[in-house]
């Protein structure tokens, strides 16, 4: 994510991290026959389990740079096509290359290409939030972002949050209607 950052710094946007994993996967997929000499075991293992790991993340970047119908059916090969919130393992670093929560949700959300429903929204939330932990020392802030971060609307979607902050919400009237009560 860091040669990625640094080599698109201001033009981030999802072709361009689509190409960007499609060109490190070529790089790899090279490196075992370019020299035109049988590799050494080791690092046919080693460059192996790259190859194997960048495969499924290459395949929907390279649908993605194709066409829409592509990438859909990349997308439901994707592990399986779960809900899989694969975008959590590098949208933390697009929340230090953002200037507020919301930029870096956006921007999360944007290169959540590897994700289906929800879990672009968690991926993004996830940046934000990223974001936030490293301006504020106060925990509720942060987990506050989840209910004030948001600006694709997901927050009346998200079943999980939507309960919890519900409970909070219900349990801060009751506490302030007991607390009004008292005084009278």
């Amino acid at each position: 994510m860091v040669k990625y950052l640094s080599q698109n710094k201001g033009n981030l946007n999802a072709s361009n991290f689509a190409n960007f994993i499609t060109e490190y996967y070529g790089l790899l997929t090279k490196a075992i026959s370019d020299s035109g000499s049988v590799p050494d075991t080791d690092f046919l293992d080693t460059q192996i389990e790259k190859i194997d790991w960048i495969k499924e993340w290459a395949r929907v970047s390279m649908a993605y740079q194709k066409d829409t119908e592509t990438y859909l059916k990349a997308m439901n090969r994707f592990y399986g096509g779960e809900m899989s919130c694969a975008g959590q393992l590098y949208t933390p670093m697009l929340g230090l290359a953002s200037n507020t929560p919301e930029k870096a949700y956006e921007l999360a959300y944007e290169h959540a290409l590897f994700d289906l429903g929800y879990a672009k929204d968690i991926s993004a939330l996830v940046s934000a939030m990223t974001h936030m932990a490293l301006r504020t020392t106060n925990m509720d802030s942060i987990i506050n972002t989840a209910t004030f971060v948001g600006p694709l609307g997901y927050q009346d979607s998200r079943l999980v949050g939507r309960i919890s902050y519900d409970m909070a919400d219900a349990s801060v009237k009751k506490n302030t209607r007991f607390k009004a009560t008292r005084l009278n």
